[in-house]
């Protein structure tokens, strides 16, 4: 066998107990964009949070924003990286190894969803009947059994496309009251009653 390799968990990133930094466009004044899910999961773990400029960002952090400087000085790129390591720190990813590599999996299939948002319908609803029968399987109304960060991660997407029409509530009724649910938690109400578009106008 070979060596193995010891892991620490991503909880050690928030021992400090001290504010999360979030770089995005215009400090989030603008718009939320993909800051979206990274916000409503802080809101939802309830710890201390600040939006700033990209230029402010640690140098070589990485290529392109959203990032986010842990409060032990860790900063990172990629919402899907970002999210699965607050969903772990904050416990908002399950603790079984078979349900946490799925969770892991649809946090990055609400990413490649979101990609595929100039798609072609057919290829949308592809989508859309794989997370409707995700959530049926679940049956708890989430994802998973409880709310995670994969919840958080697939409303940006599924938010803008139910805007656009794009999602028919007849033919994806699961996952239709699964976007009405996560809209009305505290932490996306918080958001989305802010007075700040999610998108930017075009």
């Amino acid at each position: 066998m070979g060596a193995q390799c010891s892991s620490e968990p991503a909880s050690a990133l928030i021992q400090d107990g001290g504010k999360f930094i979030v770089y995005y466009h215009g400090a989030c004044k603008s718009f939320w964009g993909r800051c979206l899910p990274i916000g409503m999961l802080l809101e939802t773990a309830g710890v201390m949070y600040e939006f700033k400029l990209p230029e402010e960002q640690p140098e070589g952090a990485g290529f392109a924003v959203p990032m986010m400087t842990f409060p032990d000085g860790t900063t990172i790129a990629q919402s899907p990286a970002i999210m699965l390591a607050l969903g772990e720190a904050f416990g908002l990813a399950p603790n079984a190894a078979r349900e946490r590599v799925k969770h892991n999996q649809l946090i990055l299939d609400a990413s490649d969803l979101a990609a595929d948002r100039a798609k072609p319908q057919e290829r949308l609803d592809k989508w859309f009947s794989y997370f409707e029968k995700v959530l049926v399987a679940s049956g708890s109304g989430y994802l998973m059994q409880t709310v995670t960060a994969a919840d958080f991660q697939l409303f940006l997407p599924i938010y803008n496309l139910k805007r656009e029409d794009k999602l028919s509530a007849t033919q994806f009724p699961y996952l239709t009251a699964w976007h009405f649910k996560i809209s009305q938690l505290p932490a996306a109400k918080k958001f989305l009653d802010s007075g700040v578009p999610v998108m930017p106008s075009s």
